[in-house]
């Protein structure tokens, strides 16, 4: 496959992440209308059971897309498999309280505000890093995060149709998911349990299903939900589908495209999702709570270029940012100590990357851009597949 074929096909798989993850959303937020489906644990169990089916089947039709689990020896595969569920537990509990809290606030708060809340989540999950020891405290990581914090208190008071029990219910999933990222980080990534994303989601799947079942058995094992499920089977079948869809197309994105590339993608999904719900739904965003949203996503994504690249903001601030920026586009440069030996190096660098576009026909200089790390990203990423999306 060419250079070009490779762009295209990544850039074509991110528009269907877009759309299928704006896709989810909308329909769950629509199912959770208290005229349809208002019981968020039996749809996530639904969810749930759905990925764990299909993904047995693939797996036996297919076993090739689980690399993690057919590139190894028997042996070392069964004893993986016995230490990863030893860890995923506390992980399958933490997960599901953030599918089930997620999908309750629907029922209490817009999708568009949800969506802006959600953007908080990096404090929380650097406050716990910090907490256990996973994470060391970084000025310039505080002070930015200080800025979302501002922001999301932007959001919050530019909400026209605030009620505190579904704050209350949304920030109760954002600790959820911040407690999955941490829990995952700390166990996985130090025992080495690194999954790809298609087998992470057969393994956790089943403990996920197994904590839901318990939960359904508890607050929503009643006739009123049956009567639902009969009335609503085919718009609940659906929803399951499109659940799955995402967490393959989640899976291939992720098989296929830089990490860079899905990061830009989140943040165009991002600005789609509250653009396309409030449209669709006829949410109305005040003026301060766009602008602490757009306020959000320049400190997000300023945050993702502190943890790329921490040497670039040993220094001031500003110079860290525009570094950062042309390390993203040019790739890194060799030390130099003579300025105009440093510009002759960039100089060169950008007639490269000029040449290989204009040899590969490409319009974009995606392919000479500095590979980020993934696995940060993927893991990150993980607890939005499963039925489950921002």
């Amino acid at each position: 496959m060419s250079k070009l074929s490779e762009s295209l096909f990544v850039i074509c798989i991110g528009v269907v992440y877009i759309i299928n993850s704006t896709a989810l959303i909308s329909f769950n937020s629509y199912l959770m209308n208290e005229n349809r489906f208002p019981y968020s644990i039996c749809l996530v169990t639904m969810h749930m059971t759905t990925c764990f089916i299909i993904s047995l089947i693939t797996y036996f039709l297919f076993p090739s897309l689980y690399p993690s689990l057919t590139e190894v020896d028997p042996t070392v595969k069964r004893e993986k498999i016995v230490k990863a569920y030893k860890v995923l537990l506390p992980i399958a509990i933490a997960f599901s309280g953030t599918l089930v809290l997620s999908n309750e606030a629907y029922k209490h708060l817009s999708v568009a505000f949800i969506q802006m809340l959600k953007e908080s989540n990096v404090i929380w999950i650097y406050t716990l890093s910090l907490l256990i020891g996973l994470d060391r405290w970084n000025w310039p990581v505080v002070k930015i995060l200080l800025v979302l914090l501002i922001a999301t208190f932007f959001t919050i008071v530019g909400e026209l149709r605030f009620t505190l029990l579904g704050f209350i219910i949304q920030f109760s999933s954002g600790l959820c998911e911040s407690f999955n990222i941490v829990l995952k980080s700390k166990f996985l990534t130090k025992e080495g349990l690194n999954f790809d994303p298609l087998t992470f989601i057969l393994l956790l799947s089943p403990l996920c299903l197994c904590v839901l079942a318990i939960k359904m058995l508890i607050f929503q094992f009643h006739w009123q939900v049956w009567e639902a499920v009969v009335v609503h089977w085919p718009l609940l079948l659906a929803n399951c589908l499109v659940a799955f869809s995402l967490n393959l197309v989640i899976a291939i994105f992720l098989k296929n495209a830089r990490a860079l590339s899905f990061v830009v993608s989140g943040y165009v999904k991002d600005l789609t999702i509250v653009i396309s719900t409030a449209t669709l739904f006829g949410t109305q965003i005040s003026l301060m709570q766009g602008m602490g949203f757009f306020a959000q996503l320049i400190a997000v994504a300023i945050y993702s270029s502190i943890r790329n690249f921490p040497h670039h903001y040993e220094g001031a601030f500003l110079t860290g940012i525009q570094n950062s920026f042309n390390e993203l586009i040019y790739g890194p440069l060799k030390d130099v100590e003579n300025p105009e030996e440093e510009s002759l190096l960039k100089n060169e660098k950008i007639k490269q990357i000029e040449r290989e576009v204009a040899e590969s026909g490409e319009s974009s200089t995606e392919d000479t851009t500095s590979h980020l790390s993934k696995s940060d990203h993927q893991y990150q990423t993980l607890n939005n597949t499963i039925g489950k999306v921002k």
